[in-house]
Parts: structure tokens; sequence; C-alpha cells
């Protein structure tokens, strides 16, 4: 046997690490394959592996989310982003990731002040990002709602549910008519 060393220099996507070389050794029979026809088994491996589409980076992403793991997730859908900029779901999927990771701190009373608020404010960037590209796209307006609502905006919040109403999401309905919410944005 005789062990082939390939390095791979990936970016990981994460805020901490810029990139991270991955070492792979390989063990092939050098009597039955020769070293080009190694070589491209080799990419086809790992092209596949580190190579996806924007859709299977957001399909992870929304796997990921769906499991609660915010910070995979959100690493997909930075992926995403870098994979296809122009697209408005890698945005918004990141935005509505940020929003919740943010929600959960605030319910588990782990509210560090600046920290959620930074996070909130984030995601609102993302949702208006996702606006730019898609305008008819109202559950960024639903979702920059909430955060603005988050952030004590409740007026500019509220116009954002009804902007969402206005262009045919009846799903901002039930938000609009729950009694807890409607005393928030004070609704009578």
């Amino acid at each position: 046997m005789i062990i082939y060393h390939y390095e791979f220099l990936i970016n990981l996507g994460l805020p901490f690490t810029n990139k991270c070389m991955v070492t792979i050794n390989i063990f092939l029979a050098e009597y039955k394959l020769n070293l080009n026809i190694k070589k491209i088994k080799i990419m086809r491996i790992f092209g596949n592996l580190f190579s996806m589409s924007f859709s299977e980076y957001i399909d992870l992403g929304i796997k990921k989310a769906l499991e609660r793991d915010y910070s995979s997730a959100f690493v997909y859908f930075e992926k995403a982003i870098n994979k296809n900029p122009a697209h408005h779901l890698g945005y918004f999927n990141r935005g509505a990731v940020i929003l919740e990771s943010a929600y959960i701190k605030i319910d588990e009373d782990i509210f560090r002040g600046f920290e959620v608020e930074d996070q909130i404010k984030e995601a609102i960037t993302d949702f208006d990002k996702t606006i730019r590209l898609n305008p008819n796209y109202t559950k960024a307006y639903i979702k920059r709602g909430f955060a603005k609502i988050m952030l004590n905006d409740t007026s500019s919040g509220k116009a954002d549910f009804e902007h969402a109403l206005s262009h045919g999401d009846s799903s901002v309905l039930s938000i609009l008519n729950d009694p807890a919410f409607r005393k928030i944005l004070n609704i009578h």
C-alpha cells in the first residue's frame, strides 16, 4: 500500500475562522490503479463533497434549522449566499435563523443586552436585503416586522405586517388578530 497525501483548503464560513486546512490521507493499492486515475477518483469524491449547489445549501440549512442547530444552519445559508448573492432566499433564511436564535436567548432569560440587540439588527439587515432583491416576498416583511417589534419599534413593525397583508399574505391575519399581539401593536 502507498499513502497519498492530499490537502484541501476549504472555507468553513464561520465568523471566527477564515479558512481551514483539511488533510486527507488516502490509502490506495499501487498495483491496481495508476496515479492519474487515483487523482481523478479523489477529485470526483471530494469535489462533490465540497461543492454543492445553492439549493442544496438552502435545503441543508433548513434541515438544520428545523433540528434547532442554528449555528450549522447559519453556515449553510452563508454558503448559499456566497454561491448566489443575488438570490433572496439565502438572506431571508439567514435572517430567520439569526432572529430565532435571538428570540431563544430572550426566551431563556439569557438576554445579554447589546449582543441580542445586535443579532436582531443583523437579522433586519438580511430582511432588508431580501426585500431589495424580491420586494414581493411578503414573508420577509413579516419576519422584519417581528424583529422591529423585538427592538420596541412597534409602529414600523406594524407597518411591515400591514404591507404583507396588503400584498395578499393572509397569514399575517392570525398575528394581527391575536389579543396579546394586538395589545403590543396598540390595535383596538
